[in-house]
């Protein structure tokens, strides 16, 4: 296997796993399941893998995160990132750490759960054009 072969097996790893956290997410919110909190965790997980995903298939090196607006501020360096897409990580930042302990929990609305789902559809359409537009 040669290296961009490897690349790219080590990008659709990123992007596979994306898809599992995206899959535990739908399937719990199609099951009227109370954990909102555990949803949008998975739904903020989602969001990172792919970004990254997106960073390692570009060269990006970046530090251990969960900080999406820091993650999509290094993809910015080279690539156009419309307004629209922050607004959408934005919204998933709160779940990577308050909701997953006590001192600083928040149980997300049906609402705001639905909200993060739509972001995470949004970003991975996003994701997806980035790659191709980059020979993906």
């Amino acid at each position: 296997m040669d290296d961009k072969d490897a690349l790219k097996k080590l990008v659709r790893g990123w992007l596979e796993k994306a898809s599992h956290d995206r899959g535990i997410a739908e399937t719990l919110l199609s099951q009227n399941s109370p954990y909102t909190d555990g949803i949008c965790f998975h739904c903020q997980q989602a969001v990172e893998k792919m970004l990254k995903a997106c960073l390692v298939f570009l060269g990006i090196t970046f530090k251990k995160s969960h900080n999406l607006v820091y993650l999509l501020d290094l993809l910015s360096t080279v690539e156009g990132i419309p307004d629209i897409m922050y607004e959408h990580i934005e919204c998933l930042e709160t779940y990577a750490v308050e909701v997953r302990y006590p001192d600083t929990m928040i149980i997300p609305s049906i609402d705001e759960t639905k909200e993060a789902l739509i972001s995470v559809e949004f970003v991975e359409i996003e994701v997806k054009r980035i790659l191709n537009s980059h020979g993906f």
